[in-house]
């Protein structure tokens, strides 16, 4: 898993709230647990896809910033 340091909102299932959370914090976890004390089980390797396309994103807005 290499995604560096986007963070992916989730929201808890039992109450709403949105937290956000980093690959490597689930990757740990294995999902979110919500201040409400739901636990919430995620699909690391979805959420790394996830995280993966808000990374390319970042890096590609930036490289059409530098064209211009």
């Amino acid at each position: 898993m290499n995604a560096r340091y986007t963070t992916v909102p989730v929201r808890c299932a039992a109450c709403g709230q949105q937290t956000h959370t980093t690959l490597q914090s689930a990757v740990q976890k294995g999902g979110l647990m919500c201040e409400c004390g739901t636990f919430t089980a995620l699909d690391v390797e979805a959420f790394a896809e996830e995280i993966r396309k808000a990374e390319a994103r970042i890096e590609d807005f930036g490289r059409k910033a530098l064209k211009r």
